[in-house]
């Protein structure tokens, strides 16, 4: 490829830059009013560019932002000659100045000059006598780099031999360049070479290049064979590929295989786990016919049951139990399926008696805890409550899942014995089933002091079990916090999430903070998907912390959701209450607030406030705008046309639903609705949901008053964990937004 210049006119144009900037770019920033960083957040580069030319530029910082206001405005000759300075100087911005550089040439095609300044990267890596090269912040940019030299390699073949050189120089201090050679070598035919550096991957089953090593191998069967000649066994490869789930990539591999009974039940195991059922059922039939494995039965009558051609399904069943001989010795599979088959087409005493004797002698399969609370419902909504309290009280033992045990726990504290209900608060505090017991149990507040001796003690997980039900009901809040967030502050991840506080008031330094603050947001969300795949636990609680902030400045809520999210499940959720504020605040956002209140005013009804349609919007479409059902429900508060037209006396388009002012105020007009023709606010969420006429149904058919209850007998899946969501979302809101949740 030729080399490119920048033209000579480009670079008087540059250097008339501040003779003629105020005329182009009239401001009105003083002297004085010297804020880089507010100004850059503001998007006023060209503001930046004039107090540059004004005033003595005074730090790292500033020069950072001044070159990146040259970038974004398009003068890249200006901003390289700042990123150099920062570069040459040293100082912390060093790596990131050589990175941007290189950015800025691959941009504009230069890829000798982009290659050049990122191999500086990588041999700065490994020539800088600095403690920090090692840092997770150093090793995300040589991550990135790596990444560009590879592609760049693709891109000017001539650049080939140097970014090779460079990096097999960087793989003797930095095991991951392996991959990134490998890579290379793979993309360019190079079959043998690819196979050096991929077996070094391939022996490291911990490697996060694992997965992707692994599909491009099942893909070429050259680099199998090549990899078997080396030692990588095939059915080493396979084992690789179903511990990663990897399905379609084992399938391939088997190929390669002679068929026999091993190859035979793989394939069709391959097709099952991929849920390609109809293919399934054709090997495993294959595989019974040649090899006479009557496991094969089960597996065939699974496929059955999964496309839903359950007399198939049956049939199969019965030739496997008739061969096996009865119940006995039976897998626990077969015996799960069995009573999946008779559920609806037996007798409901026999199937009580059927997940009884499986829970009590398969205790420890997979499905046991699902399997009792699923008999439980189904019992339940079959109107016979005391033969499922009497079955769940008689499977109660056998549940391991401490999320599955507080369930059955809440269930028979409502249904059986309050007892039960105490139980609850030991296990995972803000979930559904632990609110609506701490209202049905009395706390005593005296029971602080017992909680402070189990914590003299150090039997830190019993005083956290008094400690949480009296924080929740405002008992010495702050000074449960404080103790209990004093020692999380010293486990991970826990530190590094408390620490976010200190790291965005600069105290500990991140640079992926750093650049949040300086509303660097597109280098944030670049430079740190790589501590995504480095799989550093600080880098990605920063990352997702900032992100999460990043969506929200933008208007994606329903992204910094997702993102809290993901930050939140690297906790463990027993701890959920007392994470910091502000990522509990992103978890359940208080957007709209202004106009839901609006709007509730408008219809005048006390039964419903803010947090109750907060909660309603965040399970409904997680705050996003645009959300569309798989039944065609809209927008924020999920409203059907047909329902949205009704509500406004006219038609209206699909595209005005997604507003969310019009979207807000129908809504709020159908909960006045529904409030008008229910009691209670329960019936009223069910209705939302499941309909009104299904409520009326299933109210006219129960006895009580008992509103847990009622809960738990609503007969749709979706309907009774969609009401037990909002209310779990709206207990925080509670929680986080005090004064507008009364």
């Amino acid at each position: 490829m030729s080399r490119k210049i920048f033209p000579i006119k480009t670079f008087l144009f540059i250097s008339t830059f501040f003779l003629v900037f105020k005329i182009c770019f009239p401001s009105s920033v003083k002297k004085e009013e010297c804020d880089f960083v507010e100004l850059f957040k503001a998007e006023k580069y060209k503001d930046i560019i004039e107090l540059s030319g004004n005033t003595k530029v005074k730090n790292e910082c500033e020069k950072l932002l001044l070159a990146k206001s040259f970038e974004r405005l398009g003068f890249y000759s200006r901003s390289n000659k700042l990123f150099r300075e920062l570069y040459n100087q040293n100082t912390k911005y060093r790596d990131y100045a050589a990175y941007f550089i290189a950015e800025n040439f691959e941009k504009h095609e230069y890829y000798a000059n982009a290659s050049r300044w990122y191999r500086n990267i990588l041999l700065d890596s490994i020539t800088i006598n600095d403690p920090s090269k090692t840092s997770p912040d150093r090793t995300m940019i040589v991550i990135s780099a790596m990444e560009r030299l590879g592609l760049l390699a693709l891109k000017d073949r001539t650049l080939l031999p140097q970014i090779l050189r460079t990096l097999k120089k960087v793989e003797r201090s930095n095991p991951r360049a392996s991959y990134y050679i490998g890579l290379v070598y793979y993309k360019i035919g190079n079959m043998e070479s690819t196979a050096d550096y991929f077996i070094k991957i391939i022996n490291n089953e911990q490697s996060i290049y694992l997965k992707d090593v692994l599909e491009r191998v099942a893909g070429n069967f050259r680099l199998i064979e090549i990899l078997s000649d080396r030692g990588i066994d095939k059915t080493y490869l396979i084992y690789l590929c179903i511990s990663n789930k990897m399905y379609d990539s084992a399938l391939l591999i088997s190929y390669l295989l002679p068929y026999n009974s091993y190859t035979a039940n793989l394939r069709a195991y391959c097709f099952f786990k991929n849920g390609d059922y109809e293919s399934a059922v054709v090997m495993y039939e294959e595989y019974y016919t040649n090899f006479k494995d009557i496991e094969a039965l089960v597996q065939i009558a699974y496929s059955y049951f999964y496309i839903g051609k359950k007399q198939d399904a049956d049939s199969y069943m019965q030739k496997y139990l008739e061969i096996k001989g009865g119940q006995g010795g039976i897998s626990a599979d077969a015996f799960f399926l069995k009573l999946q088959l008779e559920k609806n087409g037996g007798s409901l005493s026999k199937y009580i008696q059927d997940s009884e004797f499986f829970v009590k002698n398969y205790s420890g399969a997979r499905q046991t805890d699902g399997l009792i609370q699923d008999t439980f419902y189904f019992v339940l909504h079959k109107k016979k409550t005391r033969l499922a309290v009497s079955f769940l009280k008689n499977t109660f033992a056998y549940i391991k899942d401490p999320g599955y045990k507080a369930w059955a726990m809440y269930i028979l504290g409502i249904y059986y014995d309050k007892s039960f209900l105490t139980g609850v608060l030991s296990h995972v505090p803000g979930s559904y089933n632990y609110y609506m017991a701490l209202e049905n149990v009395d706390i005593d507040r005296k029971l602080i002091r017992t909680a402070d001796r189990y914590w003299n003690e150090g039997r830190f997980d019993e005083a956290m079990n008094i400690y949480t039900p009296l924080f929740i009901r405002g008992v010495q809040k702050e000074y449960i916090q404080n103790k209990i967030v004093h020692v999380l502050s010293t486990k991970l991840p826990y530190k590094y999430i408390f620490d976010l506080e200190k790291m965005l008031s600069g105290n500990i330094e991140s640079i992926l903070i750093e650049f949040y603050n300086f509303g660097l947001y597109d280098e944030v969300k670049k430079l740190g998907k790589k501590a995504l795949i480095d799989g550093d636990l600080r880098q990605k609680i920063i990352y997702y912390y900032l992100i999460s902030k990043i969506s929200y400045k933008n208007d994606g809520i329903y992204a910094g959701i997702l993102y809290a999210e993901k930050l939140v499940n690297l906790t463990d959720k027993k701890y959920l209450l007392f994470l910091p504020v502000d990522i509990l605040k992103l978890l359940y956002p208080y957007h709209y607030h202004t106009m839901i209140r609006y709007y509730l005013d408008e219809i005048s009804s006390d039964n419903f406030n803010t947090c109750f349609v907060l909660s309603i919007i965040r399970e409904e479409s997680r705050f996003n705008t645009r959300a569309v059902s798989p039944v065609g429900a809209l927008g924020l508060m999920q409203l059907m046309p047909d329902t949205a037209a009704w509500l406004n006396k006219d038609r209206i388009s699909k595209e005005a639903i997604f507003d969310p002012v019009l979207n807000i105020k129908l809504g709020i007009l159908y909960l006045n609705f529904l409030d008008e023709r229910f009691d209670f606010n329960v019936a009223v969420l069910s209705a939302y949901n499941g309909g009104p006429g299904n409520v009326k149904k299933w109210l006219s058919n129960r006895e009580g008053e008992n509103i847990q209850q009622y809960i738990e007998e609503i007969p749709f899946d979706e309907t009774r964990n969609y009401v037990k969501k909002v209310l779990t979302s709206y207990a925080m809101y509670k929680m986080l937004y005090e004064t507008d949740c009364k």
